[in-house]
């Protein structure tokens, strides 16, 4: 018994560790695309990664259209929690959208700060 309430211990304590030292994948982005920023001093290196951005922001714009669909096609159940789903997908890829033209403003304009203050925390 003092055993299991030993692992159990462990176990909590490192999961609270975990948590603390995990970054979201937001953050990661972010310090990733100011990476790919600041390290690029070539032209082909800034093509590069202009080029990155820009299939990034696609890709956001794609997953937001999905998310658009899904949220105007009807599946049954409650009327509740269809309606909740529904505002959830809308977020979603409103946020994805806004994410999108701050990447497509980034590579207009190749700024970083622009990109931090859309991000939604």
């Amino acid at each position: 018994m003092n055993r299991l309430i030993k692992v159990s211990a462990i176990l909590a304590f490192l999961f609270s560790i975990n948590s603390l030292l995990a970054i979201s994948e937001e953050l990661e982005s972010r310090l990733l695309a100011k990476a790919l920023l600041e390290s690029a001093t070539t032209p082909q290196q800034k093509t590069a990664v202009a080029s990155y951005f820009q299939a990034l922001a696609a890709e956001k714009r794609e997953e937001a259209k999905k998310l658009q669909l899904l949220a105007s096609t009807s599946r049954g159940g409650k009327v509740v929690s269809q309606n909740a789903q529904k505002r959830e997908y809308l977020k979603k890829a409103e946020r994805l959208e806004k994410e999108a033209k701050a990447l497509d403003k980034l590579v207009a304009e190749g700024e970083f700060e622009v990109f931090e203050s859309v991000a939604v925390k």
